[in-house]
């Protein structure tokens, strides 16, 4: 076994976005600090590859289970597999026997589940691992005899190190900079219904900037289509191409109006007063403790311009309101579940 060492095992791309790569990308930095040797075999759903500066072995996702079964690894101490996503249990012919070998890479193994009937815990009753980690806002019932422990809540989540102890945000009375997130693909071009809808308000240039993230699957169509938007001078638009971190972003942002994955955690240890919407009945319906702990506006799944601007309309001139979802979001998430998790690995490695 190679000592001080860890395992990352993931993917990206896709349906599956970045989110698990960038939370296994957070996780390594703790561990790289802390002396380890850290490996990562990546599993991408595209021909684009922008690994966010990762050094890791990377295949197709079509290769996932005869790459497993053919890896000659040697053991690590830990390894992390971050593997569940929306379709997993459908689109693997033998999840059990693929997890299993994921798992016999650690002497110790960590599990990142999802939730719902697309998890680990709920869909695969005869499996054993040591941790099994929930990091987000849930209602679980769980047979905890079949895990070493679960590690389950939002106080788990896994951000960067930039997101750790922030200070509560001051919420402006007139707010001028709205933030726009809509994932890595936005395959429904969410974006445009989200600019359409803040345009219906009327806003003009100079009381408001809208900056839209623009995720590194963006069609070229939807890029074109966003770009045409900026030509016009009734709203201030900006781009921002597939940053490295959305910290800075989220601090200058008074609102966020997001998609409702993992990166609203990262907004919420930020206290930006957020309206979410959901891609799809999956994601609305694991959305629902989030939105009722933090006190998030529910856009619903794909919301259309006019539900846009009379959500936002009902926010942005109610300061009390948007205080006390910036007050909600910040104590939810504190940007230390990462140490919280090497805290119950071996008593911190820090």
């Amino acid at each position: 076994m190679l000592a001080n060492s860890i395992l990352f095992i993931t993917i990206f791309g896709g349906r599956v976005g970045y989110g698990h790569l960038n939370r296994c990308k957070n996780l390594s930095e703790y561990f790289l600090d802390a002396g380890y040797e850290v490996k990562t075999i990546l599993f991408s759903e595209n021909k684009n590859r922008n690994t966010h500066s990762i050094d890791a072995e990377i295949y197709d996702v079509e290769e996932i289970e005869s790459r497993l079964n053919f890896c000659n690894h040697l053991k690590y101490k830990y390894v992390v597999v971050d593997l569940i996503y929306q379709d997993f249990f459908r689109d693997i012919l033998d999840p059990v026997a693929l997890l299993t070998k994921a798992q016999q890479f650690g002497k110790i193994s960590i599990f990142i589940d999802s939730l719902g009937s697309n998890s680990i815990a709920e869909t695969i009753l005869n499996f054993k691992a040591d941790y099994l980690l929930i990091p987000y806002v849930c209602n679980l019932n769980i047979d905890s005899g079949r895990y070493r422990k679960i590690l389950a809540g939002s106080r788990y989540a896994i951000l960067g190190k930039e997101y750790k102890s922030q200070k509560l945000k001051i919420i402006k009375k007139e707010i001028t900079n709205i933030l726009i997130l809509a994932g890595g693909s936005d395959v429904s071009e969410d974006s445009l219904n989200i600019i359409l809808g803040i345009r219906a308000l009327g806003i003009r240039n100079d009381n408001f900037t809208i900056r839209v993230i623009i995720g590194p699957l963006f069609s070229v169509e939807l890029r074109e289509k966003l770009f045409f938007h900026s030509a016009r001078d009734d709203i201030k638009l900006e781009f921002i191409e597939s940053p490295e971190s959305l910290h800075n972003h989220m601090q200058w942002a008074d609102i966020a109006i997001s998609a409702s994955g993992l990166t609203k955690y990262e907004l919420a240890a930020c206290g930006v007063p957020m309206l979410l919407y959901s891609i799809d009945k999956f994601h609305y319906c694991v959305n629902k403790p989030f939105i009722i702990s933090s006190g998030a506006v529910d856009l619903g799944i794909h919301p259309p311009p006019n539900l846009v601007a009379d959500e936002l309309l009902k926010i942005i001139d109610n300061v009390e309101v948007r205080k006390s979802m910036s007050l909600k979001s910040q104590g939810l998430v504190d940007g230390c579940g990462v140490k919280r998790l090497l805290d119950e690995l071996e008593g911190g490695l820090l």
